[in-house]
């Protein structure tokens, strides 16, 4: 991995890319966090962090208690913007995760 940019955003990037191609079709159960953690060699938290990215973004859903699918079909013609990532990468890279989160707690609520 390319170790200007925080692993998550890396992984993130990866998947996105997976799913726009259609590795992952839509339907398709994304691995568990813990399992994609170990496949990747990551930490499970990188793992979540990056689950949560393709959920904001409307790549993926997560299901309570059944994981993560994958919700983006070939048709839907959108796809992250390498400026939008862009920006969430430097974001994530100045501040930090912890300065990301928090930010989305505060929209949720």
């Amino acid at each position: 991995m390319n170790s200007k940019k925080p692993a998550y955003i890396q992984l993130y990037e990866t998947l996105r890319e997976e799913i726009t191609e259609g590795i992952w079709p839509f339907g398709a159960r994304l691995p568990s966090r813990r399992q994609m953690a170990k496949d990747r060699n990551l930490s499970v938290i990188t793992v979540e962090h990056s689950f949560e990215l393709l959920c904001q973004e409307g790549y993926a859903e997560a299901r309570p208690r059944s994981g993560y699918f994958i919700t983006y079909r070939q048709g839907d013609g959108f796809a992250a913007s390498e400026t939008a990532l862009g920006s969430e990468a430097a974001l994530a890279s100045e501040a930090g995760a912890a300065h990301i989160l928090p930010a989305r707690a505060v929209g949720e609520a």
